[in-house]
């Protein structure tokens, strides 16, 4: 009986030391341009990822002519990296971006993995009074320590 006591407490502790990937946390990432432009050329709407790392277009009939067709949301790499460039816990590879579009038809899934170079996905709009294109840029916080304390 102690025995197994004794190799449980060993195995908790082994696994705090060494399991700080599994510990990892999400952050945001603020200042970086979203851009969604209609393809293959027409409006485009461009806003900034706030301190949460959301952002928030709005896509109207009335603001824009024709609205519905293929647009594309994009970020750029260069961007992601400058946003990040004092943070000591990225570890400088990847970035998610995770995104939904209200009132809008979207194809595809909306959750992506930002890797060096930029990101692009198109969009399908179909709708008549227009939608929102709304989400939030994070990285995967690198985490050090025993027990994956930054």
């Amino acid at each position: 009986m102690k025995r197994s006591f004794f190799t449980y407490v060993l195995f908790f502790v082994l696994s705090a030391c060494f399991a700080s990937d599994a510990l990892a946390s999400t952050d945001p990432i603020p200042g970086v341009d979203v851009v969604v432009r209609k393809k293959p050329s027409g409006a485009s709407l461009t806003t900034k990822t706030n301190q949460d790392g959301g952002f928030s277009l709005t896509v109207t009939s009335p603001g824009i002519a024709d609205i519905n067709g293929v647009w594309e949301i994009s970020i750029d790499w260069a961007t992601v990296q400058k946003a990040l460039a004092n943070a000591k816990d990225w570890d400088g590879k990847s970035a998610t971006l995770t995104y939904s579009c209200p009132g809008l038809t979207k194809v595809g899934t909306g959750t992506f993995t930002i890797s060096n170079s930029t990101y692009s996905n198109s969009i399908t709009v179909s709708s008549k009074t227009g939608g929102t294109i709304s989400g939030r840029l994070t990285y995967e916080a690198k985490v050090s320590g025993i027990g994956g304390v930054k």
